[in-house]
């Protein structure tokens, strides 16, 4: 099974909306095994038909497979390189001089 391909075909033929992300999130979490690939995109449509009117998005398989969105994640880690600089900057007094 070609997995997103195929989950993509199923999506088609049983006239669920998706997302292109969200089937491949289901893709990568199922980790090549079709029985679990399946199992994850019946799950995702019933979250879809629960709440995000019948479309399985990325945004939902993220929820249901407990993982963040990588936009976050980047702010995230930008914000903490960000405030390394601003603690190294500021234990070497080259941030401002002390009145």
């Amino acid at each position: 099974m070609r997995s997103l391909d195929d989950l993509a075909g199923i999506a088609e033929k049983e006239n669920v909306k998706t997302e292109t992300e969200a089937l491949a999130l289901i893709a990568r979490a199922a980790e090549g095994s079709v029985r679990d690939s399946l199992s994850l995109f019946d799950q995702a449509i019933a979250h879809a038909d629960l709440d995000s009117g019948g479309k399985v998005t990325a945004e939902r398989v993220r929820d249901m497979l407990g993982m963040a969105d990588k936009s976050a994640m980047r702010r995230l880690f930008a914000s903490r390189r960000a405030l390394a600089l601003f603690a190294r900057l500021l234990q070497s007094s080259k941030l401002f001089v002390p009145v």
